[in-house]
């Protein structure tokens, strides 16, 4: 019989160990968002692995430390990450309830915090501070048909291709760090424009209907847009260029727009490929999927 987990979101806490006759045991603090405060037993590798990643993590003044854990029936901990950011418990905690992968939400916080451009980094902070927006990103479909068009398939398809992104610009020796990160910003927030043509209830919006999203994508981040500018011009004008670049002859002026519009194209066909052979057995090596039937192939 499978162990059921739960998880739980907080503001990390103190991490102690206890020494009594027979053994030493480690332990990690965390304080819910209705105040509870959990005391959860962990191993000692994973004590140590939580320190040094704790110690690795980059906090400003205005952040605090938060912590998800998956716990098993007897509250132990199964499975734990570590992120900073500068929202509040309670805001957190409320994404984090309409969200449908709590794990791609930790994610997302992740790569922000993880950002070593503190322009960006700004950038992102104010703008998933915007509660309706951010509610949308974390919650609504990636597509009403074609790819990952499923709650939360937005946020799923947006990080992976910030994944990708960062990813294959990694692979380029000496590939500048501000540029790859601007991609990488670039790539999660390329169809973020799906907030104000996707409602919550899984349907297209009036403005879904009649206009396309890619319309709404820059209009939704003029506001923080215009105040990176004023931060750091080249910055606001190089995410202005790859979020409305179009692939034609010659190429780009930044070279990462290729590489974004490869990890849309990437993310958006293993999406249709899994859907296509969800199902059907390991002797099927081609079949179709999406609105065109368009046939897929897989290697077993």
């Amino acid at each position: 019989m499978n162990k059921q987990t739960r998880t739980h979101l907080g503001l990390l806490g103190v991490m102690q160990s206890e020494l009594n006759a027979w053994s030493q045991h480690y332990y990690v603090t965390l304080q819910t968002a209705t105040g509870e405060q959990r005391t959860l037993e962990m191993s000692p590798d994973e004590y140590n692995r939580m320190q040094r990643t704790l110690d690795s993590l980059l906090i400003n003044e205005d952040e605090w430390i938060y912590v998800v854990v998956s716990v098993d029936d007897q509250d132990h901990l199964v499975h734990w990450s570590l992120f900073s950011a500068p929202y509040t418990l309670d805001y957190l905690n409320m994404l984090y309830e309409f969200s449908y992968s709590a794990t791609d939400v930790v994610r997302l916080m992740q790569l922000i915090q993880g950002l070593s451009n503190v322009h960006l980094k700004s950038f992102l902070w104010a703008l998933f501070a915007k509660e309706n927006l951010a509610v949308k990103f974390v919650s609504v479909k990636g597509s009403q048909k074609h790819h990952h068009a499923y709650p939360g398939g937005l946020l799923n398809h947006s990080l992976e291709c910030a994944r990708i992104t960062r990813n294959a610009l990694n692979a380029i020796s000496d590939y500048p760090k501000a540029e790859l990160e601007l991609a990488t910003v670039a790539a999660l927030l390329h169809d973020i424009g799906k907030v104000q043509t996707h409602s919550m209830d899984g349907n297209l919006s009036q403005e879904g209907f009649s206009v396309p999203h890619e319309v709404y994508t820059l209009k939704l981040l003029t506001p923080e847009i215009e105040h990176l500018k004023s931060q750091h011009l080249q910055l606001g004008i190089g995410l202005e260029y790859l979020l409305t670049w179009k692939e034609g002859k010659g190429f780009p002026r930044l070279e990462s727009a290729n590489i974004i519009k490869a990890a849309d194209r990437i993310s958006t066909g293993y999406d249709l490929k899994q859907q296509a052979f969800a199902g059907k057995p390991d002797y099927f090596h081609f079949a179709p999927a999406g609105e065109n039937q368009q046939i897929f192939q897989r290697l077993n």
